[in-house]
């Protein structure tokens, strides 16, 4: 896998063995945040991925970033409420 950062470290570029497109990734505000550049060529990744995490950093400073539960917490609640949904009709297995 080919691989090349910006920003200091703060935003990796990825291209995997299967595809053609480069990846891009960084941590803000706490998460990952990732998203295909749609791009097969490293300067156009670059320049995509750039613009990306500026407004990343600029909806985080807003306080615009999608906040919501993660799916730990989500499966979390499922099974605290599984039993009383499937009322007695499942097996705990």
């Amino acid at each position: 896998m080919k691989s090349h950062t910006i920003f200091g470290g703060k935003v990796h570029l990825y291209k995997r063995d299967n595809s053609r497109f480069w990846q891009c990734s960084s941590y803000l505000a706490g998460r990952n945040w990732r998203t295909s550049t749609k791009q097969e060529s490293l300067q156009l990744a670059k320049d995509f991925a750039e613009d990306w995490y500026l407004t990343l950093r600029d909806k985080g400073r807003h306080g615009e970033l999608p906040t919501g539960k993660s799916f730990a917490q989500a499966a979390k609640a499922f099974e605290e409420e599984y039993e009383a949904i499937t009322r007695g009709r499942r097996s705990p297995k």
